[in-house]
């Protein structure tokens, strides 16, 4: 059956009559029936609605849907725009009528049109008493869009994600929606000749205080959002205090004064609320999305790869991100689709440039100074510092920093904003048990900024035990966002199992897969080898092997190929389908090893002359992961004996699963550390109580690590 050209999307709480009403209108329409359908939703409680439409005999298309609980026209809407197949949204109110040719009219309309465009129909108001108001604009723009009688592309729609579903309760979502439309070029056209009833008075003009307030509450929130609409919210301080202080003077002039101090006292509780830190998007109990923009700081691959992660989750709870990498290019938060600020550019040592004097060198020489200076500029413009420029984008409220204290100190030093701090790069597991004793994990420094910040998130529950017993206030284990940033699921066309080699992403790849390719010529009988090849610019040339392009985006997209016939895979974008058939695991990785620790996959690892994995590196992370780490020569035939151990020992299989998991707690730390922002910064009420939850499963685990300490721009 042929997709319908129009959806018509319609949100209902308890109007069973209404909807009965709205029904008929729907069969007597002059558009052909099998053209359109009708996507009912019923927003929390139904009242016998859906069954009632269910029953009907309709000659369109008829979808139903019900929220678990009462959440608000905006998710409502979108629930049924998500069911919805036209290529055409239609927006129509339960306590709407439309005329008999109103879906036409608005189908030719969009048909006929040179470009996209937003239609705006007509609207009769139908008081109790049977007086009428019309609305009948002959010039409409992005704050005419409406739920009651107003089309659009159904793909103009999905493109800006929808409704805002942080706005709470009556008003707001459609004028944001209008404005996104608009941002992104979409025309908008009136046709007054699409005319609906709506089975009640303007809104506008009702006095319907309780709708007037939470309008003010969510115009109040927009603004928060889009700065330039204040003046058309009219939600400036100083007019909304006088409006307060003058209205009540003409309160005799009838129900529109009433709804307009109304709407001025939900305005001033949101600006009171907001100031004081307690803005939320209560949404019945689901954990609504405020508006607010975080700004993400990160130095490294791995950091940027588990930043992104928590951007997902974040961006779920409602909040605007941007993101300044400190070192690289920041390719994973472009992935996400996380806007990334400042300069882009990569340096030799790929950010190890205290590693030696030839990497400090080299590092200079490629312009590290320059870059990094403007990319801690950067950082003060997003935080709205004072003489750090202007910038069209809003200030940001708040600043999730993962890394090291290079990265905690360079937005310290930039930033005053809260900050959240993921110290991802260290754990207390890996710290040496003979280190002397004026060095620790978190030297004094670290420890006296992460005092500062509003939470800190360590990656195990060894090292929060260790911060709070120094006196680190709000540290909170909610347990290792890195096993929530396993991604890439292509299909790889190769049956598992696997042997997954991971040379990691820096300078170290040129020196180990040689060494794991020379390897798998003595592996040949064990499960197929595959390169999970993470680089941005394609696998590297490696003496006596051929490299063959098999032409594909993703997947397999090369094969090693030498002459003796041992072949070798290489994969990108599929890393979460090679952990997940994987066997065992050849390494000089860092985030990626500890990754395929947690999912219970031996690993075998070798040290390189760096930048990275170097003999400290490598000590650093046995010491975390345990028995799911075995540490070998990098001659080939001992790499391969040991693999062969990893994939025949029985008992050294399950002594590393359980290490390995007992190292990487449990996934799910990404969604709670999100939550725990959200609810620190006031943005998501409905989560309050996600920062004290005890992680299933991880008492007394032990957290891995990524790094000796001082890892990335700091002392070895």
């Amino acid at each position: 059956m042929d997709a319908p050209w129009v959806s018509v999307i319609t949100a209902t709480i308890g109007r069973r009559a209404a909807m009965l009403r709205k029904l008929d209108a729907l069969r007597s329409q002059t558009l052909p029936p099998e053209r359109f359908e009708w996507v009912v939703v019923a927003d929390g409680d139904d009242d016998g609605t859906l069954a009632a439409v269910a029953a009907a005999d309709v000659p369109f298309g008829l979808r139903t849907l019900r929220l678990p609980r009462r959440s608000g026209a905006a998710t409502a809407r979108n629930a049924a725009a998500a069911a919805a197949r036209g290529q055409v949204l239609l927006f129509s109110d339960d306590d709407c009528v439309p005329d008999d040719d109103n879906l036409e009219r608005h189908w030719l309309a969009h048909a006929a049109a040179p470009e996209p465009a937003a239609v705006i129909g007509a609207l009769t108001f139908v008081a109790e008493d049977g007086g009428t108001t019309s609305a009948r604009p002959r010039r409409v723009g992005y704050w005419n869009l409406n739920g009651a009688n107003a089309s659009l592309p159904a793909a103009a729609f999905a493109a800006v994600g929808g409704f805002d579903e942080g706005l709470e309760a009556y008003g707001g979502e459609d004028v944001l929606l209008g404005y996104e439309l608009h941002r992104r070029g979409m025309r908008f056209r009136a046709l007054p000749e699409a005319h609906a009833r709506h089975l009640g008075p303007d809104p506008a003009a009702s006095g319907d205080a309780a709708k007037a307030r939470s309008a003010g509450r969510n115009a109040v929130r927009i603004a928060r959002r889009r700065p330039e609409l204040r003046d058309r919210l009219g939600v400036r301080p100083a007019l909304l205090r006088a409006k307060r202080v003058l209205l009540p003077w003409f309160a005799w002039l009838g129900p529109r004064v009433t709804g307009d101090l109304a709407y001025v006292a939900g305005a001033l509780d949101e600006l009171r609320d907001g100031a004081s830190g307690a803005t939320r998007a209560r949404d019945g109990g689901r954990g609504g999305r405020a508006v607010t923009r975080l700004l993400l700081v990160s130095n490294g691959h791995g950091e940027d790869v588990i930043a992104a992660t928590l951007a997902r989750r974040l961006r779920a709870n409602g909040f605007e991100l941007a993101a300044v990498p400190l070192v690289g290019r920041g390719r994973a938060y472009a992935a996400a689709d996380v806007e990334v600020l400042g300069p882009r550019d990569e340096h030799p040592s790929g950010g190890y440039l205290l590693a030696g004097p030839r990497a400090l060198i080299g590092d200079l020489r490629a312009g590290w100074l320059g870059s990094t200076l403007a990319r801690w500029r950067s950082l003060r413009a997003a935080a709205g510092r004072t003489g750090a420029g202007r910038t069209d984008a809003p200030r940001a409220a708040g600043c999730v920093v993962v890394g090291d204290w290079y990265a905690l100190t360079s937005t310290w030093a930039n930033v005053r904003v809260p900050v959240f701090y993921l110290p991802s790069a260290i754990s207390v597991l890996a710290w040496p048990p003979d280190a002397p004793t004026w060095r620790s994990p978190f030297g004094p420094w670290e420890r006296r900024l992460m005092a500062r910040a509003a939470a800190v998130y360590p990656r195990d529950e060894a090292t929060a035990g260790w911060l709070q017993a120094r006196s680190v206030p709000a540290v909170a284990y909610l347990g290792n966002p890195m096993l929530d940033a396993i991604e890439g699921e292509a299909e790889v066309a190769i049956a598992p199992p696997y042997l997954l080699l991971l040379p990691g992403t820096r300078g170290d790849a040129g020196f180990s897969l040689p060494r794991m390719l020379e390897a798998c010529r003595r592996l040949r009988d064990e499960p197929a080898a595959v390169v999970a090849w993470a680089g941005h610019d394609g696998p590297p040339q490696v003496d006596g092997w051929a490299l063959v392009s098999t032409g594909a985006a993703q997947g397999v997209v090369a094969r090693y190929r030498h002459a003796d016939g041992t072949e070798v895979a290489v994969a990108t974008g599929a890393y979460a389908t090679l952990v997940g058939g994987a066997r065992a695991a050849l390494s000089t990785s860092g985030t990626a090893a500890e990754q395929c620790a947690g999912m219970g996959i031996p690993i075998v690892g070798f040290v390189t002359p760096g930048p990275q994995y170097r003999e400290a590196f490598a000590r650093a992370q046995r010491r975390a992961l345990g028995d799911a780490l075995a540490l070998t020569s990098s001659a080939p035939e001992e790499l391969a004996a040991a693999v062969r151990r990893a994939l025949h020992d029985t008992g050294a299989r399950e002594r590393a699963k359980v290490a390995g998991r007992r190292a990487m707690g449990v996934p799910g730390g990404a969604d709670r550390v999100a939550h725990d922002i959200a609810r620190r910064l006031g943005a998501a009420g409905a989560l309050a109580s996600a920062g004290t939850e005890r992680v299933a499963g991880t008492e007394g685990a032990a957290g891995t690590v990524g790094a000796t300490p001082g890892r990335r721009n700091g002392a070895a």
